[in-house]
């Protein structure tokens, strides 16, 4: 029999009994009735594919078989996916993949499409292209987030950009659909190019010093915001907190406003989904480093379940539910309203007084003063007393 093409049952029935026959004439290797067998064998085994296509595995099969072969964690899956819950969610086949997921696990882990798509042959839709040259470029460079060359930076964006995110294997979201994946608060028109770099560089300055206790999902709660009032009393307290989030298991980083983002801070998803408090001290006052700390820890407090990330420029109003419950928190806990109501000082703001409250309270007179200001809106009164220029220094920023 010569072999042919097995395109019916009947063919693969013949081939089949083609095969016993030759396998009895035990044929020596390079026979021809050695290469028909091997011939025959190779075409039985294409048909039987086409019949009996290879299982596909579920989606959480090749997740976790695919972390196995990495050396990774559940824990790991945070950038991919999102919050703890999602992942347990994903894992358990409770949640389905979007299509952000997909392109994460696909770029960043090497998962098939059609594995994730759980469908044969099925590819990614094309992805969201990235005008390379919209970029902070020249910002990067002056910070030193990417080397320095004497040819035209625009002409080297793409290579220079991805050098950047390439710690991320491509699972940061692309610039134009951050506001799509994260909970941006801003209402000025700021750059999502310039935030991207700016939140990427505070996730790398947070793996370079992470806290040596893992964070315990669920272990930060309300009670353990207010736990931290202690530490606004002296001027010396923000030299102080990266210590005390690092007990909880929380990275903490500053790292300096960028141009055009109008950003305060952000609650962020480092490696193996450790939460990352990241501020920008764009506005250098003990007030602001104080209210913008707690408002982070008050998204996380309140929020973890829902956590992808929260960009906060607290001088813009939002009245989507997540912030002001954020806001609430964080202010009843530094200076609880009902007590500064019963003060007198929201209709006699003296500065004695103040001062005299606040030791009371047991926080630093300038969040009292930046308390004060906020809620009368008169922004001329107690203006010596935020804590000017005493914020930055203590992080070696000029």
């Amino acid at each position: 029999m010569i072999p042919k093409l097995i395109k019916t049952k009947r063919d693969h029935a013949q081939a089949l009994v083609e095969i016993d026959r030759l396998m009895e004439l035990e044929p020596l290797p390079g026979s021809p009735e050695a290469n028909a067998l091997e011939l025959l064998a190779h075409l039985v085994e294409e048909f039987e594919r086409t019949l009996f296509p290879p299982e596909m595995p579920s989606v959480a099969d090749a997740i976790l078989h695919r972390l196995d072969q990495l050396g990774l964690t559940r824990r790991d899956l945070g950038p991919f996916i999102g919050s703890r819950s999602k992942v347990s969610e994903v894992l358990a086949g409770k949640r389905p993949l979007s299509l952000r997921m997909i392109r994460a696990l696909h770029t960043g882990l090497g998962i098939s499409a059609e594995t994730l798509l759980q469908e044969p042959g099925a590819e990614l839709p094309a992805a969201e292209e990235r005008d390379w040259r919209k970029f902070p470029l020249q910002e990067m460079v002056r910070r030193g987030y990417v080397r320095r060359i004497h040819q035209n930076l625009r002409d080297h964006a793409e290579d220079l950009v991805r050098e950047f995110l390439a710690p991320f294997g491509g699972a940061f979201p692309p610039a134009a659909s951050l506001r799509r994946t994260s909970h941006v608060r801003g209402g000025r028109a700021s750059d999502d190019h310039a935030l991207l770099v700016w939140a990427t560089r505070a996730i790398q300055l947070a793996a370079e010093s992470e806290p040596s206790i893992p964070y315990r999902p669920g272990s930060f709660t309300p009670a353990a915001i207010r736990g931290l009032t202690s530490l606004t009393r002296g001027k010396g307290g923000p030299s102080q907190v990266r210590d005390a989030l690092g007990g909880f298991g929380i990275g903490f980083v500053v790292e300096p406003h960028f141009p055009r983002t109008y950003l305060d801070g952000a609650l962020l998803l480092g490696r193996g989904s450790r939460p990352i408090v990241a501020l920008s001290l764009r506005h250098d006052r003990i007030d602001s480093f104080w209210f913008t700390l707690f408002h982070e820890l008050a998204h996380l407090a309140l929020h973890e379940d829902a956590l992808a990330s929260f960009f906060d420029d607290l001088d813009s109003h939002d009245d989507r539910r997540v912030e002001r419950e954020a806001d609430a928190l964080a202010a009843e806990t530094l200076v609880p309203r009902a007590a500064l109501v019963d003060s007198g000082l929201l209709e006699r703001p003296d500065p004695a007084q103040v001062e005299s409250f606040a030791t009371g309270l047991g926080v630093h007179p300038a969040i009292v003063a930046g308390r004060i200001r906020h809620e009368t809106g008169n922004f001329r009164v107690l203006s010596r007393m935020l804590g000017r220029g005493q914020v930055r220094s203590q992080f070696g920023i000029g």
